[in-house]
């Protein structure tokens, strides 16, 4: 016959001051550390599945701020240099001695993002005369907002034209961007002519284009 012991009084009490319930201190840093990364990941989720993308270089603003909307007529446009988010490395907008079409784009405009297929396809199918340049300039960031960054952004849609960082949203002020998207056409000599806000057909960015063109 086996006989079973009973705990005493003294070890049960022992027991229950020590947790009693197959817990170990050393475990509470290993619990805590998983419940960081949950946070973590959440947090990700929750502004957009994507980690914040580094900010680049502080935009510069070479000349006169252009009237909000264009209103002032054609003008002088600024040169602005800013992080390609293209390339990573500094891209300089308009190019210079060329026509160029600057298309101001925030990554949290549903309009913005119907557009962005639009003139991609667009430039695919050859619509951007010879000559003229495109380059986008990625304004109004916020990283609480949709397709946060917008280099992943931008990715996603195969962009393949310049794309300028605009940290704190220097170079859209100096362009008076007020709406998005806005497109703007800066013909060889480096004057704004032309200002467009609003979703262009392919058929408009032929038109746009054109106005710039060294033989248009």
């Amino acid at each position: 016959m086996t006989t079973r012991s009973t705990p005493s009084r003294q070890s049960r009490r022992a027991q229950q001051r020590s947790g009693g319930r197959g817990s170990s201190p050393r475990s509470l840093p290993m619990v805590l550390g998983a419940v960081v990364v949950v946070g973590i990941a959440l947090a990700v989720a929750l502004l957009g599945g994507d980690p914040p993308a580094p900010q680049g270089i502080e935009p510069v603003v070479a000349g006169e701020s252009l009237a909000p909307d264009g209103a002032g007529g054609p003008a002088p446009a600024p040169v602005v240099t800013a992080t390609d988010l293209t390339s990573g490395g500094e891209t300089t907008a308009p190019v210079e001695g060329s026509p160029t079409i600057l298309l101001f784009a925030a990554h949290w405009c549903p309009a913005c993002d119907a557009e962005l297929p639009v003139v991609q396809q667009w430039v695919d199918a050859g619509g951007l005369p010879d000559g003229v340049e495109l380059q986008l300039v990625a304004t109004a960031n916020d990283p609480l907002r949709n397709n946060h960054p917008a280099q992943g952004w931008l990715e996603r849609h195969g962009w393949t034209s310049d794309a300028l960082q605009d940290v704190d949203s220097v170079l859209g002020q100096a362009y008076g961007i007020t709406g998005f998207p806005t497109f703007v056409a800066v013909d060889a000599d480096g004057t704004a002519v032309g200002h467009v806000t609003g979703q262009l057909t392919p058929e408009q960015l032929d038109a746009l284009a054109a106005s710039v063109a060294q033989d248009g």
